[in-house]
């Protein structure tokens, strides 16, 4: 793995622990459950987030080192960070619909999916980048 796959996988296992403390300390009524769903909503977004920024960071560290975007609407940084921005609030809403409909577990396997597939992209984008001449 790269070192910077590795310190972004590090990132993401240290925010779930965090908010994992967080929403231990303060569950002790049944209000605290909506207090855990609202954790768990800013969870899905910092996680996503971080993942779609690892993404774009290493698609424009590629693309310094030569590599082409595939996809042409996705070669302009602006609209790039537009779309990745709006598919982490959908995901983070399907997520949310997920909870609220009582599949905490769904929305959580939801979650690392995606994460892990925008992780998955960063780490390509630099193994890529290493390859070129």
């Amino acid at each position: 793995m790269t070192p910077a796959l590795l310190l972004a996988a590090g990132l993401l296992a240290s925010a779930d622990q965090a908010a994992a403390r967080v929403v231990e300390k303060h569950s002790t009524e049944a209000p605290a459950r909506a207090q855990q769903d609202g954790n768990e909503g800013t969870l899905d977004l910092v996680v996503m987030g971080l993942a779609a920024a690892a993404d774009q960071a290493s698609t424009l560290y590629a693309q310094q080192h030569g590599a082409v975007e595939l996809i042409p609407l996705m070669r302009n940084p602006a609209v790039a960070i537009a779309l990745k921005a709006a598919a982490v609030v959908l995901f983070a809403a399907i997520c949310a619909e997920l909870r609220e409909m009582g599949h905490t577990v769904a929305a959580k396997v939801l979650r690392w999916a995606v994460a892990g597939t925008w992780l998955g992209i960063a780490g390509h984008n630099v193994h890529v980048a290493g390859r070129i001449p």
